[in-house]
């Protein structure tokens, strides 16, 4: 059973799902990936993207949540 204080679950629409099922087959990079590293590389993107737009977070350590 997964930690429950490093991971969480959260339920989405079938048409999300059905999103994340075709970008983790070998549609973001060259190998099938879990759904978890799919939602982990889109999360991690998108602030990267935010990020190079503006200097709303200025290190990952502000992304922690205490």
């Amino acid at each position: 059973m997964a930690d429950p204080n490093k991971y969480k679950s959260v339920s989405i629409p079938r048409d999300t799902y059905e999103a994340l099922e075709w970008l983790r087959k070998g549609n973001i990079i060259n190998a099938e990936l879990t759904f978890s590293k799919v939602i982990e590389y889109l999360a991690k993107s998108k602030i990267k993207e935010i990020q190079h737009k503006s200097n709303e977070w200025s290190a990952e350590e502000d992304l922690t949540i205490n």
